[in-house]
C-alpha cells in the first residue's frame, strides 16, 4: 500500500511502513511541510497514497469524503487514559473506522461508521496498537 505521514508524526515512522513492505513517504520527502491540509489531500489523491496523520481536520468526513481517498488513516493518543484512537477511512468503501485501544484491557474495540451512523461493531480483537 502507499502512504504519505503528514508532518505532526516521526520520519522514522516512514521507514517501519517500508520495513513492512509498503510504499511510504513523509510530507517533508516532497517539500510539503507546513503546507494547507488541502493541498496535501490533493497529492495523496493524485499519487493514490493514503494520508497518515495526527490531525484532526482529515477526519471531518464532510472536508475529505472517504470516497475521494485511497485511505485516511487519523490517530488520536490519550496519554492520561492510555488509550489510543484511530479513524481511518477507506475510499472504497465510503465509511470510516473507528478504533479505540486501552493500555488496561489491551485490546481493541472497532466501529465501522458511513455519516455518522453506526453500521457494526464487534469487541475487539486482542493486542498492541499498530
Amino acid at each position: 500500500m502507499r502512504f504519505k505521514l503528514d508532518e505532526n508524526l516521526p520520519i522514522e515512522l516512514a521507514e517501519l511502513f517500508r520495513r513492512s513492505g509498503h510504499d511510504a513517504q513523509t510530507v517533508f520527502d516532497e517539500g510539503l511541510a507546513g503546507a494547507e491540509d488541502a493541498e496535501i489531500a490533493s497529492v495523496c489523491v493524485r499519487e493514490r497514497r493514503a494520508v497518515v496523520t495526527l490531525d484532526m481536520d482529515f477526519a471531518d468526513i464532510r472536508a475529505y469524503p472517504p470516497p475521494e481517498y485511497a485511505g485516511i488513516v487519523v490517530f488520536r493518543l490519550d496519554i492520561r487514559r492510555g488509550t489510543m484512537f484511530c479513524v481511518s477511512g477507506r475510499g472504497s468503501s465510503g465509511h470510516f473506522r473507528v478504533r479505540h485501544w486501552t493500555a488496561s484491557s489491551g485490546s481493541w474495540k472497532n466501529r465501522e461508521s458511513g455519516c455518522g451512523n453506526e453500521l457494526s461493531s464487534d469487541a475487539g480483537e486482542r493486542g498492541n496498537p499498530p
